[in-house]
């Protein structure tokens, strides 16, 4: 599970994170193009709660970093 809180001075571009475990990181160096909620029920059962939150960015954006 990822955990990120964006300041307002941060924003979304150039974030540079890691798991709670710091197993895997993860890096942001541009805006996201949207985000949302889905709450159809598929979501509701993936994720064990009311909805999924996500992003969608641009492929060259974002670089996961794992063992």
């Amino acid at each position: 599970m990822f955990l990120t809180q964006f300041s307002q001075e941060e924003g979304y571009g150039n974030v540079n994170r890691e798991c709670l475990c710091g197993e895997i990181r993860y890096e942001c160096t541009e805006q996201p193009v949207m985000a949302g909620h889905c709450q159809c029920k598929d979501c509701q059962k993936i994720s064990g709660t009311g909805h999924i939150s996500s992003i969608a960015l641009p492929r060259e954006a974002w670089t996961l970093r794992a063992p």
